[in-house]
């Protein structure tokens, strides 16, 4: 089946994304305009500051856009808690379809009306026209209790974006009686014809889901940190005994090197005296060489006087004997001469 988009809703929710424009030259003529895709990160970023971080917000190429979408569909379908695929066509929507763009920029403005930094979003709207403001009106609701049901299809987010907002309910809105405020929200709308939709238990609940969900996001988010925590802890345990296991075992090394040095000491100590009575023994042993020397020099000289004394002594015998022979001569010579 074929829709078309109805020409007052289109045209609202042309106005509302131009709103959000940060100078005139950003604002956009046509829906489909590539430049509207800066406008929804400047609407995602209002909604939640965080949403898009990673997301650069100067995006100008085909693929940048493509991030762009991507992104802020990821945050939708986290948002409302839908399986986004299942309501909007990703493929018509990359190819700048009317319908499925308009879908992105409602599901958006559901959001805005349900975001921390509502009060933005309900000053811009109250500033618009009556029109626009029943328009917003009947897309917020009518989405929103689709969402609420979990019947919200590509089908019936079609029908709802070509359905024609009801004349008739203008004159009911704008004879609704003022009501107690109970809410900022709802003191936001008190000069407007929508203090009904501030007010409706429909708006009340979604709220109140809202704010549960975020606080068991939060909660969650705590619970996760708190065993990341604990496991950090169990580990920096594990972690310092295995530190002390390594401190007592290196004692135990210094300990045993502390022995050992004392002992090499104590070596040194032997070994000094080792060598100090090498030196002595050096010393003492190369004076009993020269002793030895000496002793062999004193039996050299001893033979030498010994063999000089028989010598003497042959040469006194000889000597003896050469007297005598004299003696015997001279007397036998006298003889001779004698009468």
């Amino acid at each position: 089946m074929t829709y078309k988009m109805n020409t007052e809703t289109l045209q609202f929710l042309l106005n509302w994304i131009n709103l959000n424009a940060s100078t005139d030259s950003a604002k956009v003529n046509d829906i489909t305009d590539q430049r509207s895709r800066h406008l929804f990160l400047r609407i995602l970023l209002l909604i939640d500051k965080h949403a898009a971080s990673d997301v650069q917000s100067d995006t100008t190429t085909e693929l940048q856009a493509e991030q762009v979408l991507s992104h802020v569909l990821s945050y939708l379908g986290g948002f409302h808690h839908l399986n986004i695929d299942g309501v909007i066509n990703n493929q018509n929507l990359m190819k700048k379809d009317e319908l499925e763009i308009c879908k992105v920029i409602t599901l958006l403005l559901c959001s805005a009306i349900l975001c921390d930094n509502v009060a933005i979003f309900i000053d811009q709207i109250t500033k618009m026209s009556n029109d626009d403001q029943f328009t917003f009106k009947f897309l917020v609701e009518s989405v929103l209790a689709e969402i609420e049901n979990g019947c919200l299809t590509a089908e019936s987010f079609a029908t709802i974006l070509s359905n024609r907002v009801n004349s008739s309910e203008h004159q009911s809105l704008d004879q609704t009686p003022l009501t107690v405020h109970e809410s900022p929200v709802e003191a936001l709308f008190t000069n407007s014809p929508l203090k009904s939709f501030a007010t409706s238990p429909q708006l009340r609940s979604k709220h109140n889901q809202l704010l549960l969900n975020k606080l068991q996001q939060k909660v969650s988010k705590l619970q996760t940190s708190l065993d990341l925590q604990v496991h950090m802890q169990a580990e920096l345990e594990n972690e310092l005994s295995e530190k002390n296991k390594e401190i007592d075992s290196r004692d135990a090394i210094i300990i045993g090197l502390r022995s050992e040095i004392a002992k090499l000491l104590s070596s040194t100590e032997e070994l000094d005296h080792m060598r100090h009575f090498k030196e002595e023994y050096e010393k003492i042993d190369k004076e009993n060489i020269r002793l030895k020397q000496k002793v062999a020099e004193m039996q050299k000289f001893r033979q030498q006087c010994a063999d000089l004394e028989h010598k003497v002594g042959s040469f006194l015998e000889e000597k003896e004997q050469f007297e005598k022979e004299v003696f015997l001569f001279f007397f036998c010579r006298s003889l001779k001469r004698a009468p």
